[in-house]
């Protein structure tokens, strides 16, 4: 008996695992077509649009197809930042604030998002919800909570107010018991909850909402991503997502975020002054292994007035630092060569401590991800705009006047 006993347990762990195995080539095979369908529709945008661009002589014309490709690169770019959230592969550049303030400020815009026909309110908790987070990336997956509930409620046409059409979002403090919460440690949060009194959702979708790809919704009408990187965003700042809900009572979608520490809060805040005058006419080390990146970066840095000289590597860029001064250097995270830019910082602060500092990169790996979570340095993500690198400049000019 406990031999059979022994060969039925053993089946039975054979049959999860290979079920668990189906359930994650499934996922796979789901993330893989979602991904590649996506950027075939975006990439043909922006090939068509490049490809009329080059052969045609009219100025309306390259003006209107350059905007169309620009804001399908947008999405791609946003698709991206997606896929790395639910990957818990973003890098977060936490800082304290209040999440009451940029709920407040992005107001408007949640009203926009959701119309007019919609009840939208604001409830936020009395003395602020403060918490250490990233913000643009606190800003992205509040708005996804939003639009996801605002696609809930369905075709909208009824009259504002009670009995109408609603969605609330709340801020407030709870105290997470163990287990309460799936993946979350018991303690005290900050919750940000959007509810709506939509449709609602049935016990078999609850279970596979936050899976990338998993949509409810028609076909082009949605990626199937927008929880997936709420998600991944609330497990990577250290909190978690919870849904309650049943269908025909609408739904609750709560991100839990740690609160702010006391040294956190103290330094909640605090001013940061800019001088932009001072960009110009600095000598600037480019350190970028990719040579499209290089070129356009070159460019934009060189409008900028900046004297720039480029490395490919970290090596390369070792040798530029002995040979001549630089007053900041911009280097990518992942680099061939067995040094990374987190590498190439460490020595350069070490060895010229004047020169200013900064880190660029689109993805980032398990490794690296783990050393720039304690980096004094500032992150630009890929791809980043004029405007953004500009920016960033500012930001380390700065530092250096601080």
């Amino acid at each position: 008996l406990e031999e059979r006993v022994d060969e039925a347990l053993v089946e039975k762990a054979q049959a999860e695992a290979q079920l668990m195995h189906a359930q994650r080539m499934e996922a796979v095979g789901r993330l893989t077509g979602g991904v590649a369908h996506d950027f075939n529709n975006l990439l043909t945008v922006v090939i068509g649009a490049l490809d009329i661009i080059l052969r045609s002589d009219d100025p309306a014309k390259r003006k209107k197809l350059g905007e169309a490709a620009l804001a399908a690169a947008r999405r791609g770019e946003s698709l991206t930042h997606q896929l790395l959230a639910f990957s818990r592969r973003q890098a977060l550049r936490p800082e304290p604030i209040d999440l009451n303030a940029l709920i407040h400020e992005g107001e408007p815009l949640w009203r926009r998002a959701v119309g007019e026909a919609v009840d939208f309110k604001v409830k936020l908790k009395r003395g602020g919800a403060r918490a250490n987070v990233d913000p643009a990336q606190f800003e992205a997956a509040l708005l996804n909570l939003i639009v996801n509930a605002r696609d809930a409620l369905g075709d909208v046409t009824g009259p504002k107010g009670r009995g109408g059409a609603r969605i609330t979002v709340q801020t407030r403090e709870v105290q997470v018991a163990a287990g309460q919460v799936a993946e979350l440690a018991p303690g005290r949060y900050v919750c940000v909850a959007v509810i709506d009194n939509g449709e609602g959702m049935s016990p078999d979708i609850l279970d596979r909402v936050f899976e990338p790809f998993f949509t409810t919704k028609g076909v082009g009408k949605g990626t199937g991503l927008g929880l997936s990187q709420v998600y991944g965003f609330a497990r990577q700042s250290g909190g978690g997502a919870q849904i309650v809900s049943a269908p025909g009572q609408g739904a609750e979608i709560r991100l839990y975020l740690p609160p702010l520490s006391r040294d956190d809060a103290a330094v909640e805040g605090a001013p940061v002054e800019t001088d932009a005058s001072r960009i110009e006419g600095g000598r600037l080390l480019l350190v970028e292994d990719d040579p499209g990146v290089a070129a356009v970066a070159l460019e934009i840095l060189e409008e900028l007035g900046l004297d720039v000289d480029l490395a490919e590597n970290g090596q390369d860029a070792l040798r530029a630092l002995d040979q001549a001064a630089f007053d900041m250097m911009l280097t990518d995270v992942v680099m061939p060569g067995g040094m990374s830019g987190v590498d190439l910082a460490r020595v350069a602060a070490r060895s010229w401590p004047e020169m200013r500092i900064a880190l660029v990169s689109g993805y980032v790996g398990d490794d690296v991800d783990e050393v720039l979570a304690d980096t004094p340095w500032p992150l630009l993500r890929k791809p980043y705009s004029s405007d953004q690198l500009r920016g960033l400049l500012e930001q380390l000019t700065a530092a250096q006047v601080a």
